[in-house]
């Protein structure tokens, strides 16, 4: 796998070491070159609730840090996201 031996879930933590290990826990997208970014856990459970949620402050400062990639809007629009930034 080109992208690493091992990926960590952002929500919750939980951590998957080598290729069958990240594939049962994350499965893959791009193709089957890079690990989804939130456990199947985490996004089979809605990835909490709105009293959970992360305000779109702290959403838009992950969102920028991780590159803009769209696995971390948190549920935001883009817009929203840049708005926040400024």
């Amino acid at each position: 796998m080109a992208w690493g031996s091992y990926a960590e879930c952002p929500q919750c933590g939980v951590v998957a070491h080598g290729d069958d290990e990240i594939e049962q826990i994350f499965g893959f997208r791009y193709g089957g070159t890079k690990p989804q970014s939130w456990c199947r856990s985490c996004r089979s459970s809605g990835s909490g609730s709105s009293s959970e949620r992360l305000s779109v402050y702290d959403a838009a400062d992950i969102w920028m840090s991780s590159g803009m990639d769209e696995d971390y809007t948190f549920g935001y629009s883009e817009d929203e996201l840049r708005r926040a930034l400024n």
